[in-house]
């Protein structure tokens, strides 16, 4: 018959009422074995479980069943103990140390989350799955070894573990899940196991100190590339280690996304080029990242995401190529220092009354660009240059610019093979055909599918 015994030995109350003791403990049993279900709150020190209660042994630490006990130094737990559920030390404030009997299997959900003083830690063997938050605010634990039978990294099993500064992570481990190590601000270095092969967002954002990261040799799912962590064929750069050494980053052609989260608080990029073949930039992609000041698109983006440069401080102007047909909200958020936007396309999709988070920011965008209104995202829009009537036809598989014109234009034209335009023109002044109205230019050296740009004079963004 199941039974509930309050350890509380009334003459004695006195003497132990502020003491880690047996007394302190409340059980159930099940007739074969004993669940410790509660501590009193008050205890403090140390605390040391007997491995049997009533002639039983104590096989289960109840969920949240020290919940809150702040005042408790550290834990020894008996070795018939197996199970450990949920919450079982969650917020055990002044917990410093606790062993963890050779028979455990798992560590649950948030077991020790919010154990503050906890600095040390042996996770035996035996365990083959550590829980959601099983670690979560340990700020004082400093190194971490993960048994080889675990298979998974759970969403925030380690999150603000704010001195971690060592973690092993054996071959057989499969997938970092979301935000697991999110704000292990001490992490210089980890080293990644061939097994992985899932890489959650947020799994190491905000590890400010990571200069490094390892891959294993014959890993299959991930490449590694100039200390950056990409997919297997290097289409999508999933983590750049924050504090990776160097002012200037040139992310590698044939990259075609940059993942949500993947080069947030990036400590020493200062300037960034984009390469020729990306597509899309993910939510909060380049969040928080103080120092860049200069941001370089060469390819053709045809997609920012929510909230991409939020909080870059560092920014005073950035150009969106022609080839943006999509703009999130909050893409340049809380950027204090950015004055301007200029947009090199006709208007992407955002709506009006979309938050752009631009705040005090300037759009300009080009005069014979389409969509565009007298506001964007709640800004004031200032078009410049003109709006030529241009035409493109291949005559002779040669292409030929007809331009609407009249006596003394002067006009500058631009080629690009990708619809990225740079500063120099291919031909820096066209004087108009006097005698009529319009002008005609043979492009002797392009290509059928070339972009071409024509202005009347060249715009001034002051």
């Amino acid at each position: 018959m199941k039974r509930t015994t309050p350890l509380l030995l009334a003459g004695l109350w006195a003497t132990f009422a502020n003491a880690a003791e047996v007394s302190d403990l409340t059980y159930t049993d099940n007739g074969s074995a004993v669940t410790i279900t509660s501590c009193d709150e008050a205890a403090t020190g140390a605390l040391t479980i007997p491995g049997t209660l009533g002639g039983l042994p104590v096989t289960t630490i109840a969920s949240q069943a020290f919940s809150g006990c702040s005042g408790l130094t550290s834990i020894e737990l008996p070795s018939s103990v197996t199970t450990i559920e949920n919450s079982a030390f969650y917020r055990c404030s002044g917990l410093a140390s606790i062993n963890l009997p050779s028979g455990l299997s798992s560590i649950a959900l948030s077991t020790f989350s919010g154990c503050s003083s906890l600095s040390s830690i042996t996770i035996p063997a035996s365990v083959t799955s550590i829980g959601a938050s099983a670690f979560r605010e340990c700020s004082a634990l400093t190194e971490v070894v993960i048994p080889v039978g675990v298979t998974e990294i759970a969403n925030h099993s380690f999150a603000w573990c704010s001195q971690l500064s060592s973690v092993t992570i054996p071959e057989g481990v499969t997938s970092l899940e979301s935000s697991c190590f999110y704000n292990c601000s001490s992490l210089g270095s980890l080293a990644l196991p061939a097994s992985l092969e899932s890489f959650g967002s947020q799994a190491l954002y905000g590890c400010r100190s990571l200069s490094e990261l390892l891959l294993a040799e014959g890993n299959t799912s991930f490449s590694l590339v100039d200390g950056v962590l990409f997919n297997a064929d290097g289409t999508r750069l999933i983590q750049y280690p924050p504090a990776l050494p160097g002012a200037s980053y040139t992310v590698p052609e044939g990259v075609t996304e940059i993942a949500t989260w993947s080069m947030s608080e990036m400590q020493n990029v200062t300037s960034l080029t984009l390469p020729s073949t990306l597509e899309v930039i993910g939510s909060r992609a380049l969040y928080q990242n103080f120092s860049l000041t200069e941001v370089v698109f060469t390819g053709s983006v045809s997609r920012i995401e929510d909230a991409a440069f939020f909080r870059c401080y560092g920014l005073d102007s950035i150009t969106l190529p022609a080839t943006l047909t999509e703009l999130g909200s909050s893409v340049f958020g809380q950027c204090s220092s950015l004055e301007e936007v200029v947009f090199e396309g006709d208007k992407p999709t955002g709506g009006e009354g979309t938050d752009a988070g631009f705040d005090e920011t300037g759009i300009v965008a080009y005069g014979w660009t389409s969509g565009w209104g007298a506001t964007f995202m709640g800004r004031p829009v200032e078009l410049i240059g003109d709006a030529l009537d241009v035409s493109i036809a291949i005559v002779a598989g040669v292409p030929t610019l007809t331009i609407d014109s009249s006596p003394g234009d002067v006009f500058q034209i631009y080629r690009s093979e990708d619809g990225v335009f740079g500063e120099s023109p291919l031909v820096a002044s066209l004087s108009a055909d006097g005698s009529g109205s319009e002008t005609v230019w043979e492009d002797s050296d392009g290509l059928d599918g070339a972009f071409y740009r024509v202005l009347r004079e060249t715009p001034t963004l002051d």
